[in-house]
């Protein structure tokens, strides 16, 4: 019985954290297709298979967009990260962001611990773009 239990819990941590992100992606095409309006970034909205102890393999959304010949990856990197609920990475392959997700306060960029906005993550993707 307690296997049983603990496997519908994983269960359901993981499709939480699998609803996250998808708002999370959903929300970072929103600001950067309000940051351009006169030009549209292409961007591609994928699905890909991760693996954690405790959750097994999973698909977890991944962005991402190109800018010529640049392209910036916006993936899961876990959904237990020291100190938050999961963890997501941005980057061009050079320069590199981490957010984290917190219950209370939600996207946190790591860089200075405080909430992920608009105007904050705007600034980080025009720098890997």
């Amino acid at each position: 019985m307690y296997e049983k239990g603990r496997e519908l819990t994983n269960e359901k941590i993981k499709d939480d954290w699998i609803l996250t992100l998808n708002s999370f992606m959903n929300q970072i095409i929103q600001w950067v297709s309000e940051s351009r309006p006169d030009q549209t970034l292409p961007y591609e909205l994928q699905s890909i298979e991760q693996a954690e102890e405790h959750l097994g393999w999973y698909s977890v959304p991944s962005l991402t967009f190109t800018a010529g010949a640049k392209r910036v990856e916006i993936r899961a990197m876990g959904r237990f990260a020291f100190g938050a609920i999961g963890r997501v990475d941005m980057t061009d392959g050079k320069l590199s962001f981490t957010f984290l997700y917190s219950g209370s306060k939600g996207w946190i960029f790591l860089g200075n611990r405080k909430p992920l906005t608009k105007p904050v993550f705007l600034e980080l993707f025009h720098q890997v773009v």
